[in-house]
């Protein structure tokens, strides 16, 4: 998947492309750079590593080849090493982690300058899209859910509530207590969903966190990408969960050579005791505020069969759930939410 510069039209520029930006965060004595580009490899620098601390424009140098000189241009929002610069900045991401793919979106962001970003969406536009997303859902006979870029679970569908055990209770206890987020859910002590797989179950981790990390690539300098990964990564109500995040975070990193595409096959022991057998077949639709992904389980075994079609039957009568706030100028950061690192100010 590369990062998508949208179809042109109402939500576009006229003769180029956009991309959303609501709350880039601000470094206290590093300068803003101009470019996304530039701020989404401060932002690399600042998170590649998270275990060893930030990575220095020195010590990136000496691991890319790369004068520290360029990388303080590129970081600041300095066009003109581009597209000479291209071997560069492949030698700067392959130093940072990133995989082929990872890369590939990377370097789609040399093209986007402040002229390319909107800071606002049309809420009837919007509106239309998550409508549409629903009307899809519905018709499918088959747990399914849409993500964004970020992973965040827009809408599910009652087969897929059913599948994860999400009563209209349960339901209401995780709007207060637990985020929205498809990497949160699957690590999460309180779902229980890490302990349901049955086979590759830390390989199935580490692959989402890869598709996580390249999918939200484009927004890691955003405030909200930023409070997403430090939930993930310093989970204080939940040690399992950051635990289970440390180690696939570093099994991701450690893969960055190979694809970001894994085998979506799963086996998972439901509560009933029965066993559930299916692929996940991930669909993307581009719209004006970036990729969403339907997720589809399409049952593998006839006992599969007969299990989703029996959350079908009792899917009838029940309209998909929406659960993440969408798009970005829409999403939520606590207010009394810190960043680790003081040098961050959240513009509020």
């Amino acid at each position: 998947m590369v990062y998508s510069r949208e179809p042109k039209g109402a939500a576009g520029r006229k003769g180029g492309s956009f991309m959303l930006s609501h709350k880039p965060c601000h470094y206290v004595g590093l300068r803003l750079g101009r470019t996304k580009l530039g701020r989404v490899l401060l932002a690399q620098r600042m998170t590649a590593f998270p275990m060893r601390g930030v990575l220095s424009r020195r010590a990136l140098a000496l691991l890319s080849n790369v004068p520290e000189s360029t990388i303080r241009r590129i970081e600041q929002g300095s066009q003109r090493m581009f597209p000479m610069g291209l071997p560069r900045l492949k030698a700067i991401a392959r130093a940072l982690g990133m995989n082929d793919e990872e890369t590939e979106v990377f370097l789609s962001l040399v093209s986007f300058s402040e002229t390319d970003l909107r800071h606002q969406s049309d809420p009837h536009e919007a509106e239309l899209i998550l409508k549409e997303v629903e009307r899809r859902l519905t018709s499918i006979a088959l747990p399914a859910f849409v993500g964004d870029e970020f992973l965040d679970v827009l809408v599910a569908n009652s087969a897929a509530l059913q599948l994860y055990q999400f009563t209209p209770e349960r339901l209401a206890h995780l709007r207060d207590t637990v985020l929205p987020n498809a990497v949160y859910f699957i690590l999460s002590s309180q779902m229980g969903f890490a302990s349901m797989i049955r086979e590759k179950g830390q390989d199935m981790l580490a692959a989402n966190i890869r598709l996580f990390l390249r999918s939200s690539l484009p927004y890691q300098d955003e405030c909200y990408w930023r409070y997403l990964f430090e939930s993930l990564l310093y989970n204080e109500q939940d040690p399992i969960l950051r635990r289970r995040f440390e180690v696939s975070l570093a099994q991701a990193r450690r893969a960055a050579a190979g694809s970001g595409n894994f085998e979506r096959r799963y086996r998972m022991r439901l509560p009933s005791g029965e066993e559930a057998h299916f692929w996940a077949l991930v669909v993307d639709q581009r719209t004006p505020y970036g990729t969403l992904f339907y997720i589809f389980y399409i049952p593998a075994d006839a006992a599969t069969t007969e299990i989703f079609a029996r959350f079908s039957e009792k899917s009838t009568h029940f309209a998909p759930v929406r659960l993440a706030p969408w798009p970005l100028d829409r999403k939520i950061i606590p207010p009394d939410w810190t960043p680790r690192d003081p040098r961050i100010r959240v513009p509020r």
